[in-house]
């Protein structure tokens, strides 16, 4: 798929809705195991990004999106879509950069973020790309070599 896509749902009751459904440009964060504290703030009901933000370490990126450094990966890209489904929202992100950095990586349940369970790291071919073949699709919850 061309722009490569990623999706997040956001209730509408959301502190941050109304700054993320006008966004143009959103990164998306996928934190580290020693990044608790920064998931936990995130995750708190009420705050602003500014909030949010108090405290930690981060870089403007493109557009000015906030880069907050030491995450196990960054995707940044453009709103694509936004679909209304009950209290929350869907929305689609054309992603136009990836950044990673192989780390285990923070496991987050929709109750509140879990404690951390290190992931095994995916075998990568010599481009650094998932699997043998490039890259990994996943359909109907089956994940196989592109």
């Amino acid at each position: 798929m061309e722009p490569a896509k990623v999706l997040f749902c956001l209730a509408t009751a959301s502190s941050s809705f109304a700054v993320l459904k006008n966004a143009r440009r959103i990164a998306i964060h996928i934190l580290a195991q020693d990044q608790e504290d920064i998931a936990r703030r995130c995750a708190t009901s009420g705050l602003t990004g500014a909030d949010k933000l108090e405290g930690v370490a981060w870089t403007a990126g493109p557009d000015g999106v906030p880069l907050i450094p030491g995450t196990s990966a960054i995707l940044t890209g453009t709103t694509d879509e936004l679909i209304t489904s009950g209290d929350h929202v869907i929305i689609l992100i054309d992603v136009d950069h990836v950044h990673l950095k192989p780390s285990p990586v923070r496991r987050c349940r929709s109750t509140g973020v879990g404690s951390p369970r290190p992931l095994p790291s995916p075998p990568t071919d010599r481009q650094g790309l998932p699997g043998p073949g490039g890259p990994v699709r996943v359909r109907y919850g089956r994940a196989r070599a592109a």
